[in-house]
C-alpha cells in the first residue's frame, strides 16, 4: 500500500507520515507514505495507491480529484479530527477499506 498525503507544506504533515509509517510497521504492510505538497502531485501520483489530503490544504480537493480521476486513484480529504490526533491506525484502516472496495 502506497500512501501519498498531500498538504500545506507544515510541519505537522511529517509527523502524521511517521504515525502511518509506524501502523505500516504494527501491521507489517509493505508499502510507502509520503507528504508532497500539490505541485509535487503530477511527479508522484504513479506511485500511490491512494491519497489523502490534509484539513489544511482542501482547497486542493479539486485539483487533486482531476488528478486522481486521471489513474482511478482514490481521494479522500482526512477529517480534522483525525489529522488533530495524527490517528495513523485510522489512516491505514480507512486506507484499506476504500482499496479493498475498489476506490
Amino acid at each position: 500500500m502506497n500512501i501519498l498525503l498531500v498538504c500545506a507544506g507544515g510541519i505537522s504533515t511529517s509527523f502524521f507520515v511517521q504515525n502511518i509509517r509506524h501502523e505500516f510497521e504494527e501491521q507489517k504492510i509493505e508499502g510507502s507514505v509520503m507528504a508532497k505538497s500539490i505541485t509535487e502531485v503530477p511527479e508522484f501520483i504513479n506511485m500511490v495507491d491512494i491519497i489523502f489530503i490534509a484539513p489544511q490544504a482542501v482547497f486542493f480537493k479539486e485539483k487533486v480529484e482531476k488528478f486522481c480521476s486521471q489513474r482511478s486513484i482514490p481521494c479522500q480529504v482526512i477529517d480534522p479530527a483525525t489529522y488533530g490526533q495524527m490517528d495513523g491506525k485510522k489512516i491505514v484502516s480507512l486506507a484499506k477499506n476504500i482499496l479493498q472496495k475498489g476506490g
